[in-house]
């Protein structure tokens, strides 16, 4: 593997590459920095796809802080990333966080007019519907990055609180560069409802867990409602955090949306 920079106006953007062949550009979630997603995309990449994996400002090796840390602001960068790195024909897949950016991408790139996302993979969006609050509360992940940072938090104890997860380290080993700022204010983002407004002009394939308590099985009903030419299934017995309790299963569905573009 190795880190592409892609240049912002105040810093760079740092992107992990791994693979040849067809583009599919991840973002991950609101903790998850890109090298903690290094397992999926090698398991992604032996599909035979060029995978990149986005540091979103404020996480990893990105520096960009300029206008913010705003779920706007990171779908700008993913407009960035495509135009910079000339990329084209592009799978476009997001988890979490990372689903809301892909989502908000891929709503400005077909408001210019700009072809280069050929399919958009969404896994378990926060929707925050009805006034409900996002499970996780921002003190609880406030608290997991300073307990990284101190050294407080275990890999033992990741894996206690996880036990689906296949791997805990990578997570804790990047947690750290985690910024505060940039955790607050997509976590504010979360509740903005601006998904939903999205989800009826989206074609998307939709991912959620079964045991999520992130999109239950009565969100994705309404989803499905909502909007009729997107795909909405559920990952058997996996909860929320679908990139390490399933990562095989999640890099076979990814390499699969590519497939039907041609297809």
């Amino acid at each position: 593997m190795k880190r592409l920079l892609v240049p912002r106006l105040d810093g760079q953007l740092s992107v992990l590459e791994a693979g040849k062949g067809p583009v599919v550009l991840a973002l991950p979630g609101i903790t998850c920095p890109a090298d903690a997603w290094a397992d999926l995309a090698g398991r992604l990449a032996a599909h035979d796809r060029r995978v990149l994996v986005l540091d979103q400002r404020g996480r990893g090796h990105s520096t960009v802080t300029e206008g913010g840390y705003g779920l706007d602001e990171l779908a700008d960068d993913v407009l960035a990333v495509l135009s910079e790195l000339e990329l084209a024909d592009v799978v476009l897949f997001g988890h979490s966080m990372g689903a809301l950016v892909a989502a908000r991408a891929a709503t400005e790139a077909a408001r210019r007019r700009w072809p280069g996302i050929v399919r958009l993979l969404l896994a378990d969006p926060p929707l925050c519907r009805d006034g409900r609050p996002y499970p996780t509360p921002l003190a609880g992940y406030l608290d997991l990055v300073r307990r990284a940072r101190s050294g407080t938090l275990t890999s033992d104890e990741v894996a206690r609180r996880h036990p689906a997860w296949t791997s805990a380290e990578p997570w804790l080993t990047a947690l750290p560069s985690c910024e505060e700022a940039a955790i607050t204010a997509a976590h504010r983002d979360f509740h903005d409802g601006r998904f939903l407004s999205q989800w009826p002009s989206l074609r998307a394939e939709l991912l959620y867990g079964e045991r999520s308590d992130v999109v239950t099985a009565q969100d994705a009903a309404l989803l499905r409602h909502a909007n009729p030419r997107s795909t909405v299934r559920a990952v058997p017995g996996c909860g929320h955090m679908i990139p390490f309790e399933r990562p095989d299963e999640l890099a076979r569905e990814v390499a699969h949306a590519f497939r039907e573009v041609h297809t």
